[in-house]
């Protein structure tokens, strides 16, 4: 007030001096006004991953204040430019749209679509797990507490990968070309923290990797075993080794845990945390198995016949043992695995689940991965960390909905 007091006191005199002075700092608080709330309106209505602020910053209350729209899972991958503000220019919508590249089996043969993959000219082989001084053993879990990393986040902190979450080592030979593939139904926390937690450990590795979400379309009773022998078909087109099927919520504990290419289907999640890390029964592969191609054509792929909750896992562990396979197991040291919590899937129809148990070895030659009538791939795409596919299961048998006399 005593800086104003003089200059005001002077314009009072002036009474045409007075009212210019009023008119330029009522001109001036308009023009501002009218900027911040330009600001606010044009801000409401651009995804926030483009502005890179929370939406506390735009006029977002306090319960949504930390929530981003991701660009890849809430509708931008359809690019729905009608929500988009006509502020945003030519060269940033061309380039939300090249972060999701739409595919067919036909773009994929003998792994062409991978060109950008590194390749090493030389002629070292890269060190096995065991030998690898890279390795750096138990591993921090504290980013399991992180429950809202955005998949922009992971591809910025990994801009060497290439789309479908492709990478291998240019200092050496790979000498296993792995597909991740990872079943998922409603989990985008689970898996974006998998995704950040595993590609540092499958570099350290030294492995020629990518990764393939299967998800399936619809959201009718899940049919795990079909939709995993749909990503097995992508990754016969690009020219895997092997596959490594693990559930979207399994940590492991330990980098020596090794995610290569096994002599004979290896259990990688034998020990895990909500199970007191031990080793319930002989059939036991669920949450990560791998697997090479020959062998999971043997034991002909997953059973298509499960329906919600629970069996394929212990049906797959049966074919392999049918089949005078050994089950490899990992270090219990080395190869723990910690759990995140989550609402499991209901299971629907239990006693029709231990009757297909029961003859498991005798469905290998006719249920599996030969019945090309169980699935359909409806869409697929290359993403920045994943290939993505949904998978049409087909119908749901009215037996495993829970309300027949034998369920």
């Amino acid at each position: 007030m005593v800086r104003w007091a003089f200059p005001l006191k002077r314009c009072s005199a002036h009474p045409k001096k007075l009212g210019l002075l009023v008119a330029v700092f009522t001109l001036g608080y308009i023009c501002i006004d009218r900027n911040i709330f330009f600001l606010d309106r044009v801000s409401s209505k651009l995804p926030r991953d483009i502005l890179s602020v929370d939406s506390k910053y735009v006029g977002g209350s306090a319960k949504n204040a930390d929530q981003k729209v991701d660009l890849y899972h809430n509708g931008a991958d359809e690019l729905h430019l009608s929500d988009l503000s006509k502020g945003v220019t030519e060269k940033e919508v061309e380039n939300m749209k090249q972060t999701v590249q739409y595919l067919t089996l036909d773009d994929i043969k003998d792994g062409k679509v991978e060109s950008n993959t590194k390749k090493f000219d030389g002629s070292s082989m890269c060190p096995e797990v065991e030998d690898n001084p890279n390795m750096k053993g138990p591993i921090p879990q504290a980013v399991l507490l992180i429950d809202n990393l955005k998949e922009s986040e992971v591809a910025s902190i990994h801009p060497e990968l290439a789309p479908g979450g492709q990478w291998a080592p240019d200092d050496c030979k790979p000498r296993h070309k792995v597909a991740i593939i990872i079943p998922y139904r409603d989990r985008q926390s689970h898996l974006t923290r998998l995704l950040y937690f595993l590609i540092p450990i499958l570099k350290r590795q030294k492995l020629d990797f990518r990764f393939i979400v299967t998800e399936q379309w619809g959201n009718d009773l899940f049919n795990k075993g079909r939709i995993m022998n749909a990503a097995f078909r992508l990754a016969e087109r690009l020219g895997t080794d092997c596959v490594i099927f693990h559930d979207v919520d399994m940590f492991p504990q330990d980098d020596r845990n090794p995610y290569s290419c096994p002599p004979s289907p290896r259990h990688l999640g034998a020990f895990v945390s909500n199970l007191g890390y031990q080793l319930w029964y002989k059939e036991i592969v669920g949450g990560a198995l791998a697997i090479s191609m020959a062998d999971y054509r043997t034991v002909n792929g997953y059973s298509n016949m499960y329906w919600a909750w629970g069996g394929e896992d212990d049906d797959m562990g049966k074919r392999i043992l049918s089949l005078n396979y050994t089950i490899e197991r990992p270090n219990p040291v080395t190869g723990r695995y910690s759990m995140l919590k989550h609402v499991k899937r209901k299971r629907t129809a239990p006693k029709l689940i231990y009757k297909l148990l029961e003859i498991a070895e005798q469905r290998v030659a006719t249920d599996g991965l030969n019945e090309t009538d169980k699935w359909n791939v409806v869409k697929m795409m290359q993403r920045p960390l994943y290939y993505h596919i949904f998978v049409d299961v087909g119908e749901v048998p009215q037996e495993w909905r829970g309300n027949g006399k034998d369920s």
